[in-house]
């Protein structure tokens, strides 16, 4: 079913390409991996914007009047799926032609993308669990594995916008892809050899996908998915005792967020002398306008963590 949509999705954008006198066209994406992912695909042959200004959270996103006539005006427009944005509502054809939309998430098979790769497969609860379609299970780009899949969708539909220059962008996804591959195992295999792989976060855990991948053990302050949610004075209490039972000497915050509630942590700790430090475990929403200016890209921040995460986790 997912294969039709694609194919059906292909052959509606190659129909609009051929009508086009112009092959040169704006990609809009509605978050930072696919923004990313198309950027370094098309290099300078088109051009691509991101809608969530740089610094916001992504998740309490809304498009201003200025955003909508930039997805009607682009010749593609990337979105992660209804279940996330979904101030689509139902029905992207209310902001631009369904051939002109992708939606990542119906084009990409969670189930199948370990077994491709000779991995371990999804436990057959994780599977369910993940096409609840909740808000909280769309954060699978967070699996690198997952990220190739979606860069190759991606490759496809622009390939299929600009034919013209399909060798460039083939030869650009392939390029990256290789380095994420590179990656990707290198951590892998780092992974199975640590004694410990636990490690305490301060936020709302975003990494269900990159901790499975990995094996790693996330004890988050709260398993709900909005970041903005309300913390109890027990959660708080039982992160701290936790910390301390466990002999950790690092806590994560995710990125673009005041660390307050780890400085609350850190310093509740350090009242009993017992002393960690904060590191960052980034989950790919988006970047600061400096970020976005250096052109940091989704590997860079994949690398990121894997030294922040070595660093936390080395005995």
């Amino acid at each position: 079913m997912k294969l039709t949509k694609l194919l059906t999705f292909l052959l509606s954008v190659s129909l609009l390409a051929g009508c086009q006198s112009n092959p040169r066209a704006d990609i809009v994406t509605s978050l930072f991996p696919q923004y990313d992912f198309a950027r370094q695909i098309v290099g300078d042959k088109l051009s691509v914007s991101l809608l969530v200004p740089p610094g916001a959270e992504a998740h309490d996103y809304e498009p201003t009047s200025r955003d909508l006539e930039a997805i009607r005006a682009s010749k593609l427009f990337i979105f992660t799926a209804y279940e996330w944005d979904t101030w689509l509502g139902n029905d992207v054809s209310k902001f631009v032609d369904k051939g002109r939309a992708l939606n990542i998430f119906e084009n990409i098979d969670l189930e199948h993308i370990e077994s491709e790769h000779h991995e371990e497969h999804y436990e057959e609860h994780d599977v369910e669990d993940h096409d609840d379609h909740d808000h909280g299970s769309m954060h699978f780009w967070t699996n690198p594995r997952v990220a190739i899949e979606m860069l190759k969708v991606i490759l496809d539909v622009i390939v299929a916008i600009d034919p013209t220059n399909r060798d460039f962008y083939i030869n650009n996804a392939n390029n990256y892809i290789s380095k994420l591959n590179v990656l990707d195992e290198t951590m892998h295999e780092y992974f199975e050899t640590t004694s410990s792989n636990k490690i305490f976060f301060a936020g709302h855990n975003a990494m269900e996908f990159f901790a499975e991948r990995f094996h790693l053990e996330i004890e988050a302050l709260t398993e709900g998915f909005q970041p903005d949610a309300d913390i109890t004075s027990t959660q708080l209490e039982n992160l701290i005792e936790n910390i301390e039972n466990n002999g950790a000497k690092f806590i994560f915050v995710e990125e673009l967020k005041e660390p307050k509630i780890a400085n609350t942590i850190k310093n509740e700790l350090s009242k009993k002398g017992y002393n960690i430090s904060i590191l960052e475990l980034h989950g790919y929403h988006n970047v600061t306008k400096k970020q976005l200016d250096d052109k940091i890209s989704y590997l860079d921040l994949m690398n990121q963590n894997f030294n922040n995460l070595k660093q936390a986790l080395k005995p």
